[in-house]
């Protein structure tokens, strides 16, 4: 019961940030403050609970647990709640302790579904977090995991082609190895940067080789005139983020002009793909690289923002969307341009 009704106030809390009449008739909750504070404790009562049937190994079954803890999870990422990260890291623990995401998976532990949409909030979430504050969650998720749970079917939130998905993977991986220092410096020669580099431009290179007209996947895909322009948005949202990422340590000089020009070809594939699939919740990431990109360019700015707004229109938006929103204006406002600098907290990105 309690579960329920934690899954209701998310579900009223985030019609409450849309101003939804259905809050105030069905919940009784005319602002996001309370909402929040009543979620906030049912999360407390649900935790505490669990901690309790934790100690009580003969009478709850692992599968129980995890399968709780994961209905905490998807409430959280609706909510885009502070205590999502935590969760996670205490979910992938979970699926540690039973053996890993593919037994857990063959034992009945936690559904399919749910992996793949805890897998890809992981690896989306650290891409607008600092390279200083990465889910480490993430290193424990293998190549063999991705090609089995997140290119089983399409991710309508991220519907990002599984090659692409992998070089975002490695990206983050890079990027947080480089803020923990974690290069060997080549006993004073430069060997640490060396190896910073090629794996760098390694992976730069294998996001620019994607082609989007060869996009295939082992889901059936729609046809050519829809994909292709989704596979070309994504390679441009990947070959930025890395670009905006890494470029540094590749070697790779960007300058102003550069990273402007790279994220008005991205906005003008967002636009191309839009035109054809309709506002789509699977914008959402490559909106979030463009405006992060399009510092110093307030028309630009203004276009990310419209399409971000038009994208909280559709049914159940997270309330990644209406954050996303406000992160970027703030960092507009700012008049700083890095990477972290615009996500300078971690901000869950799956709508």
């Amino acid at each position: 019961m309690i579960a329920r009704i934690r899954g209701m106030l998310g579900f009223a809390v985030g019609r409450c940030q849309d101003h939804s009449p259905v809050v105030a008739s069905c919940f009784g909750i005319n602002d996001l403050a309370t909402g929040k504070t009543l979620f906030s404790y049912y999360t407390g009562q649900i935790l505490s609970a669990l901690v309790q049937d934790i100690q009580k190994p003969d009478k709850y079954l692992e599968k129980q647990l995890i399968a709780r803890l994961g209905m905490v999870i998807y409430d959280d990422i609706v909510m885009s709640a502070p205590s999502l990260r935590t969760h996670l890291n205490g979910f992938m623990a979970a699926i540690s302790a039973v053996g890993g995401l593919a037994k857990a998976i063959a034992d009945g532990h936690i559904r399919l579904g749910i992996v793949q949409i805890f897998l890809v909030t992981i690896v989306m979430t650290n891409t607008t977090s600092p390279s200083y504050d990465q889910m480490q969650t993430e290193s424990d998720v293998s190549y063999s995991d991705i090609y089995s749970y997140y290119s089983c079917a399409v991710v309508a939130e991220v519907p990002c082609p599984t090659v692409l998905f992998v070089c975002i993977t490695d990206i983050n991986r890079l990027r947080a190895r480089i803020a923990r220092e974690e290069w060997e410096d080549g006993g004073g020669d430069g060997g640490g940067t060396a190896a910073v580099k090629k794996a760098a431009n390694t992976i730069l290179k294998h996001a620019l080789a994607f082609q989007p007209g060869t996009w295939t996947e082992r889901y059936k895909l729609p046809g050519l005139d829809i994909a292709h322009p989704i596979a070309a948005m994504f390679r441009h949202a990947v070959v930025l983020y890395g670009t905006r990422t890494l470029a540094g340590h590749a070697g790779i000089h960007v300058g102003e002009e550069s990273r402007l020009a790279a994220a008005r070809e991205l906005l003008t594939a967002i636009k191309e793909a839009t035109a054809k699939v309709g506002n789509f919740l699977g914008a959402t990431w490559p909106l979030m690289v463009a405006g992060a990109s399009l510092a110093g360019a307030a028309a630009e700015q203004e276009e990310v923002a419209s399409l971000l707004n038009a994208l909280t229109q559709q049914p159940n938006p997270s309330d990644g969307l209406w954050l996303g929103i406000e992160c970027l204006r703030r960092f507009w406002a700012s008049g700083k341009t890095g990477w972290d600098d615009c996500f300078s907290t971690w901000h869950t990105t799956v709508p």
